[in-house]
Formats: structure tokens, sequence, C-alpha cells
């Protein structure tokens, strides 16, 4: 078994304890920081769900429609819109 009260064991242990302790403090402040990121998105989500609720409650306005003009009978009764070329070629 290892004697842990013999210095040499305890100089080798020192910086691995040391390193340990370190990581600790950094995993602790890492999780505050996610939490805190974590907090401030959940209160956004609250204040954006609020928002479109409160908007999805407001009456949406009608758009005015623009006027439209009538559409000018054709002169001709008998025109349909659609043309041929027969008249372009020769015969």
């Amino acid at each position: 078994m290892i004697d842990e009260t013999d210095p040499a064991i305890r100089a080798v242990r020192a910086p691995f304890q040391a390193i340990s302790a370190g990581l600790g403090d950094r995993f602790e402040a890492t999780a505050a920081a996610y939490r805190e990121k974590i907090a401030e998105h959940e209160r956004y989500v609250a204040e954006r769900t609020a928002r479109e609720a409160r908007l999805r409650a407001e009456p949406v306005p009608e758009r005015p429609k623009r006027p439209t003009r009538p559409r000018r009978e054709p002169d001709d009764p008998s025109e349909t819109g659609f043309y041929t070329v027969t008249w372009m070629t020769k015969r």
C-alpha cells in the first residue's frame, strides 16, 4: 500500500491535486455561465411568446384594395385575342 504520510508521495500528488482543484473551479464557472445563458434564453423565449400573443390578439387592419378599372369591350365582338401568321406567308 501507499503511505499517504510520505513526503515524496505528497510531493508527487500535489500537482495533480492542484490541477483537479483548478478543473473543478473552471467546471463550476462554466456551469454557472451555461445556466445563465439558458436562463437568458428562456427569458427571451418568454418575451417573444408574449409579444407574438399580443400581436395575434390585435385585429389585423384590412389593406385597402386598389380600384380596378373595368376591361374595355373589344371593338370587334368576334375578336378572340388569338392571331395566326397565315397572312405573312406567300401562297
